[in-house]
Parts: structure tokens; C-alpha cells; sequence
């Protein structure tokens, strides 16, 4: 509607919904995150980390680098900027809606924050969710849709989701399966399989011991032990790169005397200009 300027897509006012929408979706994102770390605490005793079977039928190992992705997910949401200023693209089918003041800056942020999601609550396919799914949009916007990231990053998601819903096969017993993370260290080595995996802790959640010391010792009997270093690196990374990038906002905003949120405050960046050409303005 915002587009094509039809209905509600008019009005000021509701060019803060594609803020809220991305807000709210981080948001779920980040209660995941604090489950999965009060399911390990809740077996621990602490945030070192621990195995539980979620609904997804997936193993996840909860700990403190949930916590940090969170807080990454937080900051995330405020490093969204010119939320209102939304613009359609200039060419003859009007393809695109633009949001020039989501430069690379916020990508880069958002993409290492959201493979940490992925990679820590959605581990036996973050190849696709995760890595593939992130890159598309990302490329797109670098070479030749500027300024369309987040078109593009609603439309692939839109796209897997369905895909992943219709034919679960594909990512959990198919050719195509993923190769495991290393989070699941010795997995590959004693033959255990996405397939494998899915089934005993689908079988677990549906017990009702999803949440409970049983998952791990499930997980231990297949020959798997944790290795959460990488899960631990990228939460590190995630919430340095997030913490960067809301610096960099204030540091703007503060200089153009301007709030980031109702203003554009990348005007006069590569990116932004390189968007605002492609748009189509209004007189």
C-alpha cells in the first residue's frame, strides 16, 4: 500500500508500519533467545549451557550467548532510522519500495545478529535460514537494487518460509539437507544426521521433557558433544557490530540536530544517495 500510495499507504502516520512490523519480528526473535537461555538455566542452574528440545523438533543449546544475542536484537531495533520516509522506485512498474536510511550500516548489523539467531535456535538448517537467506537481500542491495534491502529481505523470507512449511523434508532428510553445525561436535563423525536429530527431540518435546536434563542425555548417547565457541563469537560479534552502529546514529543525529527516527540521517552517504536515485520523489 505504502508503494503504491493505495488506501492507508497514503496516510503519514502508517509509514511507521513497516518499522513496527520488522520491530515486532525482532522482538519474537529475541524471546526466543531468552527461552532458550531460561531453558538452560533452567536445568543448570546457570548460563554455561545446556541442551533442550524445542517444538521445531530441533536441539538447541541455551546459554549466555542467547542473552548477549538479545540485547544485539535490541539495539538492532533502534538502529532502524528515517522509519517515514519510504519511497517508491522511479521505473516504469514502480517495483520497488526504497528505504534509503537502511544503509549498510544497519544490514551488516542485522545480518550478524540474525545468523546468531539462527544459528543458535535454528542450528540444523542456519545454512539456509541463516547464511543463504541473509546473503540475498544483502547482495541484492550491494549490486544492483539499492536501497530495496528490506523489499527483498521480506520477500525471500516470505518465499523460504512457505517453502520450509510445504516440503520440511527438503531441509531434514532430502539431498539438500544441511551439513550440521559445529555445535554439534562429533555429529558428522558418528554418522548422525538433521533427520536423526529431528526425531528424537520431536519425540522428546511431544513427552513433555523438551526442557528437562533428558535432552542432553539424549544428545550424549548419539556420540554428539557441545561445542558452543562459535555460538559464543558471533553473539560477541553481533552486539559489537549493533553497538557500533547505534554509535554512529547518535553521533549523526547529534551533529544534524535532527531525531534519527522521523528524519533521515545517512543523507550525503554513498548508500543513501545511491538509493535516492532510484526513487521517485514528490514535488
Amino acid at each position: 500500500m505504502i508503494k503504491y500510495k493505495w488506501g492507508l499507504g497514503k496516510k503519514e502516520w502508517f509509514k511507521w508500519w513497516p518499522w513496527f512490523i520488522v520491530a515486532a519480528n525482532i522482538m519474537i526473535a529475541n524471546v526466543s533467545d531468552m527461552e532458550s537461555a531460561m531453558a538452560a538455566f533452567s536445568i543448570t542452574g546457570d548460563f554455561s549451557g545446556a541442551w533442550w528440545a524445542s517444538n521445531e523438533g530441533v536441539f538447541i543449546y541455551g546459554g549466555w550467548w542467547n542473552i548477549v544475542n538479545a540485547l544485539a536484537g535490541m539495539i538492532n531495533i533502534f538502529c532502524m532510522t528515517g522509519c517515514i520516509h519510504l519511497y517508491t522506485s522511479k521505473d516504469k512498474n514502480m517495483s520497488d519500495m526504497l528505504w534509503p536510511d537502511m544503509t549498510i550500516w544497519f544490514i551488516v548489523a542485522y545480518d550478524i545478529w540474525n545468523f546468531e539467531y539462527t544459528y543458535v535456535n535454528l542450528p540444523t538448517h542456519t545454512w539456509y535460514c541463516g547464511v543463504a537467506l541473509l546473503l540475498a537481500p544483502t547482495f541484492a542491495n550491494a549490486l544492483w537494487n539499492k536501497g530495496g534491502w528490506i523489499q527483498n529481505r521480506a520477500n525471500t523470507l516470505a518465499i523460504w518460509c512457505m517453502w520450509a512449511q510445504v516440503v520440511p523434508a527438503f531441509q531434514l532428510s532430502s539431498r539438500f539437507a544441511a551439513v550440521l553445525p559445529t555445535v554439534y561436535g562429533g555429529a558428522t563423525e558418528n554418522g548422525v544426521t538433521t533427520m536423526d536429530l529431528y526425531a528424537k527431540a520431536i519425540e522428546l518435546y511431544n513427552a513433555g521433557a523438551g526442557k528437562t536434563a533428558q535432552a542432553g542425555e539424549i544428545v550424549s548417547s548419539m556420540g554428539i558433544h557441545a561445542d558452543p565457541r562459535a555460538q559464543g563469537f558471533v553473539a560477541m560479534a553481533a552486539i559489537a557490530a549493533n553497538v557500533i552502529c547505534i554509535a554512529v546514529i547518535i553521533k549523526r543525529s547529534i551533529e544534524m540536530g535532527k531525531n534519527p527516527y522521523s528524519n533521515e540521517v545517512f543523507r550525503g552517504t554513498k548508500d543513501f544517495e545511491e538509493a535516492m536515485a532510484r526513487a521517485r520523489v514528490e514535488a
